[in-house]
């Protein structure tokens, strides 16, 4: 009679150390797939503030539209970014003059509507911050310079460390 006692000890001690085993792969693996997320996020934060940035120097967007909440791509470089995150996303601006003749100083925060920092407000996710020269017109009265009519409609630059 005493042996069946320890077989049956023996196996809620089994039982006890797997349950355990198995509860802390689980919990690993939870927080492996929240970092994924998180990462996931991150990254297109960064690429939402690049590319914003990207267009606001090229001069397709102005700060204007930034400080509007502007989120939309233009229609020829199609969408980059699934719509659930540009709801998630925002862009906050703030530009300042630099010493540089020309030149302002452009901070972009992505800001993560569903994360809120210590004082309630969004969490900042990720600050992009870069000397811009903001263009007074709209690109398309760039194409219309004259000083461009002479120039060759194809333009092949030369290589990288080629003769020139």
């Amino acid at each position: 009679m005493t042996r069946r006692g320890g077989i049956l000890l023996e196996v809620l001690v089994a039982l006890t150390l797997f349950v355990g085993a198995a509860l802390a792969i689980l919990r690993a693996t939870g927080q492996a797939r929240r970092s994924v997320e998180q990462a996931g996020v991150l990254q297109r934060a960064v690429d939402l503030a690049t590319s914003r940035m990207a267009e606001l120097e090229a001069g397709l967007i102005s700060d204007a539209d930034l400080r509007e909440g502007f989120t939309e791509s233009r229609p020829e470089f199609g969408e980059f970014m699934p719509s659930e995150d540009l709801e998630r996303l925002r862009i906050e601006v703030r530009t300042s003059r630099s010493p540089y003749d020309g030149l302002t100083l452009v901070e972009l925060d992505v800001l993560d509507s569903e994360a809120f920092a210590v004082d309630g407000g969004a969490r900042v996710l990720f600050t992009l911050k870069q000397l811009v020269r903001l263009r007074d017109r709209p690109v398309e009265e760039y194409e219309l310079d004259e000083m461009l009519d002479d120039m060759p409609v194809e333009f092949e630059a030369p290589a990288f460390g080629g003769r020139r």
